[in-house]
């Protein structure tokens, strides 16, 4: 498999992980549960009866048990194949998790960048309260205009070719990524189909 199809599957290992814990934590596969009718207490003729209550698609504890453990074990694995194509990848010069993170800066920058962007110079009049005292001495308000003068502390054409720069080499080393994900295999043979459903994993382990 390649790195695209690695990834894959350890998303498909991580859901069963998660749906095998329920399994193991269900009180339904935990307890066997018997019910005791005792008809004999409030009727002399009547028999007693035990019912021991069925679980549907039963799945007993050993069971998950075991495949719980099978799954730490193939997800240490297959991190370990993983690990080691990105290993060759970086001898390569192309260092896969350093590309992914400096990327997501590069285009956080950049966004930001354009938000900067949208802060334009300009003039605006405000109107402004102040007080003094008429001839009678009683205290007045009266308004007055506030002219408000905005500047740009930064250089519009420098911060738009940044921008333009860190898109750029976003999308080169994302290229780059898409390519090494698809080219790269890796090492690990999958124990069980990708499209298999949790069900159909547990019935072959316990057959």
């Amino acid at each position: 498999m390649n790195l695209k199809e690695a990834f894959r599957y350890q998303n498909f290992l991580d859901r069963l992980l998660v749906e095998n814990n329920g399994v193991l934590g269900s009180q339904a596969n935990l307890l066997e549960v018997t019910r005791l009718h005792r008809r004999s207490k409030a009727n002399a003729s009547a028999d007693d009866e035990t019912e021991a209550v069925e679980v549907p698609e039963l799945i007993e504890p050993e069971v998950s048990l075991k495949f719980g453990l099978l799954l730490i074990e193939e997800r240490e694995k297959l991190t370990l194949a993983i690990d080691a194509a990105k290993g060759a990848l970086a001898a390569g010069k192309l260092d896969m998790d350093a590309a992914i993170e400096a990327n997501k800066y590069r285009q956080s920058l950049a966004r930001q960048i354009g938000i900067a962007l949208r802060s334009k110079a300009g003039k605006k009049v405000e109107r402004g309260t102040g007080y003094t005292f008429n001839a009678e001495g009683n205290q007045v308000s009266y308004y007055y205009d506030i002219e408000v003068t905005t500047k740009e502390r930064f250089e519009r054409p420098k911060l738009k070719d940044t921008m333009q720069r860190l898109l750029a080499d976003a999308d080169k080393v994302s290229a780059q990524i898409d390519e090494a994900v698809v080219n790269t295999q890796v090492d690990y043979e999958a124990p069980w189909d990708v499209n298999a459903s949790y069900e159909d994993i547990i019935a072959k382990i316990q057959a």
